[in-house]
């Protein structure tokens, strides 16, 4: 008879039956879990990189798009700039040909009243002369005038008692003073406003003529107003060196003044661009009073036989008008400007002795100071008694 099983280890048996079905059947429910995990990560990586795909595509169309529209905003502003600037362009040029026109016409118009108003001097002058001949007036030795450029300044006539009368003028085109000498020198002296430097220079250019025994006319004028009396300080400075500048009232220079002019002086070459500008015909004889003695004593005085005006052009040798563009302090003499006695004590003292080296280059008369002492560095100071000239200066004077 067979054995019967133990009911405990049949038990036994069957819960571990149990037991090893439930750990098997649990294992793959893990590994289902785990796989349909995976999966869905799988699944959802997929769906980000397709995200961040369909992203980053669409960053860059929207890229592109922008930078497309910024590039085409760039063109169309750099047309815009570039029409406006034609269209301004144009203008500009449209203008400045407008106002060239213009200038060009209103000098024509005035071309043509010159030639006109020249014309009928002249005819009215060759009336004057034919009448004047049909009555007998003209001097028998007088030649007739004929051609334009033949026309003489002035005619002779007699009075009806047969005596030498005044002699009749005929108008004449603006010109430079004659090459030939004249009685009288004409001598203009500039500076700006007419108040101080020039008034002094012309006083005492005037003063050392007039002792060298030259007959001169010195006048001065001035880049501003007129009217004006010399400056209070110019005025003592003068009196101490026994001038006087009380009468004096300033005036605008103008080209007549300077066209009649044998010499013109600035002082400084501010003066003498407004020279060119007035009348650049009278540029050659127009300089600085330092560069004036300048070049007398790097030239040579005057000779004894040689016009003024000869030499003149021989100081005048190698100067150009562009040199007038920049401004020297080597060839100016410097402002005194207003309210300091002291200064324009100093500024009489350097004109007064690069007056006398001019007046002793071209005139040979012996003056102080020599070449290299046109400013003396003692004789502006005053005395311990104050506002007297010192001893120097007064020894100087004699």
């Amino acid at each position: 008879m067979p054995a019967v099983p133990d009911p405990t280890e049949l038990a036994h048996r069957r819960a571990a039956a149990i037991l090893d079905e439930a750990w098997r059947q649990a294992e793959q429910l893990q590994a289902e879990a785990l796989a349909e995990l995976q999966a869905e990560i799988d699944r959802r990586l997929a769906d980000a990189e397709a995200a961040g795909t369909r992203i980053r595509r669409s960053a860059e169309r929207t890229a592109a798009r922008l930078r497309a529209d910024a590039e085409a905003e760039i063109e169309r502003r750099r047309r815009e700039l570039a029409a406006e600037a034609e269209a301004f362009w144009n203008r500009a040029r449209d203008e400045a040909e407008t106002v060239l026109a213009e200038a060009r016409q209103a000098a024509d118009r005035l071309l043509a009243d010159a030639r006109e108003t020249a014309d009928r001097l002249l005819t009215d002058a060759r009336a004057a002369a034919r009448t004047a001949a049909e009555r007998g007036a003209v001097h028998p030795g007088a030649a007739p005038p004929a051609a334009r450029d033949e026309l003489p300044d002035t005619i002779d006539i007699t009075t009806p008692g047969g005596g030498a009368g005044p002699p009749l003028a005929l108008p004449q085109p603006a010109a430079a003073p004659p090459a030939g000498p004249r009685a009288q020198l004409e001598i203009v002296v500039l500076c700006t406003a007419n108040m101080r430097r020039s008034p002094l220079a012309a006083a005492m250019l005037e003063r050392r003529l007039a002792a060298a025994g030259v007959s001169a006319r010195v006048r001065s004028a001035g880049m501003l107003g007129a009217g004006q009396g010399a400056s209070p300080e110019a005025e003592a400075v003068a009196a101490e060196r026994g001038l006087d500048l009380s009468g004096h009232r300033s005036r605008k220079v103008d080209a007549d003044l300077l066209r009649g002019a044998d010499l013109v002086i600035g002082m400084a070459r501010e003066h003498v661009r407004e020279v060119v500008v007035l009348a650049d015909d009278v540029f050659p004889r127009s300089f600085t009073l330092r560069e004036l003695v300048r070049r007398a004593e790097e030239r040579g005085p005057r000779e004894p036989h040689e016009a003024f005006a000869d030499w003149l052009h021989r100081l005048h040798e190698g100067r150009v008008v562009e040199d007038l563009l920049e401004d020297v302090a080597e060839d100016d003499v410097a402002d005194p400007g207003e309210g300091s006695l002291r200064r324009h004590e100093r500024t009489a003292e350097e004109i007064d002795g690069l007056v006398a080296r001019f007046v002793e280059a071209a005139w040979g008369v012996p003056t102080h100071p020599r070449p290299g002492q046109d400013i003396l560095p003692w004789a502006g100071e005053e005395s311990e008694e104050g506002g007297r000239p010192g001893l120097l200066r007064r020894l100087l004077r004699r």
